[in-house]
């Protein structure tokens, strides 16, 4: 093993992958939306403070991974510490979505499902709601996050590295594109806009767990168990729908690696995304959307990379 001194001398780009600069590219075009937009944030500081929070943790988790060489029990930490900053920068967005556009574009969304399928599109399953349906369809939903990781730890125990290399760095470019986008046209929803959220328990009831896993859904996304004024706090996080865009690249990837779960991932993230509409989640257009990026991201993220690559920021 290399000594210390060589170590801390190394270029970030024999260091970093794919997913981890993308992370830290997002801090500085947050950092920068900071600066553009500083009178519309109430904390500016705070919010620069998390992006170098952020970054840094990137950077030590994979220098301490490197410094380390062949340590497996590192390698995991650092496959899978990603999702928790992944989510961590999906809550942190929602305070650039309300300070630089606090306009909701529900109506203009509930138009254009209007002009394209003749209304909401939840209703087209109103034939077939039943309680089993409705509780298969929520837990699907609720694997959304997990369904990538999982992927992730099956190809790192396959000693697929290469292949975890290339899912890692395409999963975190689409949560993270998604995440910008959601600054477009900030939205809420078809059960707070078109349904009363509060009866949605008694009007798509489920089995046993619909109703605590709704719970759970609702508390992630910034609606907590009790609020009584949710469509103000909620996350304006709908449109496009990164449920189905992540769950389309995530199946379009398990085919590709020839994943032992694939076929699972096609059942479950089949039923998540027909649950986006069937639970009242999402607008007809926003899956569209959600799937026009999905193909637009498995497409567009080599490139980035191989850019990124040109200019000798990463190495992989």
């Amino acid at each position: 093993m290399k000594n210390l001194n060589d170590k801390l001398a190394v270029k970030f780009s024999e260091i970093l992958n794919g997913a981890e600069i993308y992370v830290i590219m997002m801090s500085v075009i947050y950092s920068l939306l900071l600066l553009i937009f500083s009178s519309s944030f109430e904390n500016p500081l705070l919010l620069f403070t998390y992006n170098v929070g952020i970054a840094g943790v990137i950077l030590a988790v994979a220098f301490l991974d490197y410094y380390l060489g062949d340590n497996r029990k590192m390698h995991i930490v650092r496959t899978v510490f990603i999702a928790p900053i992944i989510y961590i920068c999906y809550l942190n967005t929602q305070f650039y979505v309300r300070a630089i556009n606090p306009v909701l574009y529900d109506q203009v969304l509930i138009d254009w499902d209007n002009l394209l399928f003749g209304g909401d599109v939840s209703r087209f399953f109103d034939a077939i709601r039943t309680p089993i349906l409705t509780e298969f369809l929520q837990i699907c939903y609720v694997l959304f996050f997990f369904l990538p990781v999982f992927h992730g730890i099956e190809l790192f125990f396959r000693d697929k590295k290469p292949e975890l290399n290339f899912l890692s760095n395409q999963i975190v470019f689409g949560f993270l594109l998604s995440y910008i986008l959601y600054l477009a046209m900030p939205a809420i929803g078809p059960r707070f806009t078109i349904f009363d959220i509060h009866a949605l328990n008694t009007e798509i009831p489920g089995l046993f767990l619909t109703d605590g896993l709704r719970e759970f859904v609702n508390s992630g996304g910034g609606f907590p168990a009790g609020c009584t004024t949710p469509e103000l706090s909620v996350n304006r996080d709908c449109m496009p729908s990164g449920h189905t865009w992540l769950t389309i690249m995530n199946i379009v990837l398990a085919f590709r690696f020839r994943s032992k779960l694939r076929y699972v991932f096609l059942v479950i993230g089949g039923g998540l995304i027909i649950a986006t509409l069937y639970m009242r989640y999402h607008y007809g257009v926003d899956v569209l959307a959600g799937i026009i990026f999905a193909v637009i991201s498995i497409y567009l993220e080599p490139v980035v990379r191989q850019k990124l690559k040109d200019l000798g920021f990463i190495k992989i």
